[in-house]
């Protein structure tokens, strides 16, 4: 069943949409992802760090350990990360044509993006499919 079918029998005024892995899907390296922040997450906290080399935590995990432990400022320092690494290694977007087409002619719904990515790869992705 595609939506535009389903919402034709399912009264609805707000869609959500997740972002990476249903609009659209980044191709990133994620191998790559620590090379600017490692020397800052060991400066704050090597055994974190460690703990996700050793493939005890995920990726979430650290991330989420060091903003727990050290609250703002590590807050920032990967937030700044994300920003860097999605804008500058993004290697390809593979759209959801369909989806995107239905949300550019969606008008009567109110519709909202929830995304672990950052604001800028995402508006630079909508901008690109001219949403």
């Amino acid at each position: 069943m595609t939506l535009d079918t389903y919402l034709q029998k399912v009264h609805k005024t707000h869609l959500i949409f997740d972002f990476d892995e249903t609009l659209v899907k980044l191709i990133l390296p994620w191998d790559h992802w620590e090379d600017s922040i490692k020397d800052t997450l060991i400066a704050l906290d090597q055994s974190i760090y460690e703990n996700y080399k050793k493939e005890k935590i995920s990726l979430s995990d650290l991330m989420n350990q060091y903003i727990l432990h050290f609250g703002t400022p590590a807050r920032d320092v990967v937030k700044r990360n994300a920003v860097h690494f999605e804008t500058t290694y993004v290697e390809d977007v593979i759209p959801n044509t369909e989806l995107l087409d239905f949300v550019k002619h969606a008008e009567k719904y109110n519709m909202y993006i929830w995304s672990s990515n950052t604001q800028p790869v995402i508006k630079k992705v909508l901008r690109h499919y001219e949403i």
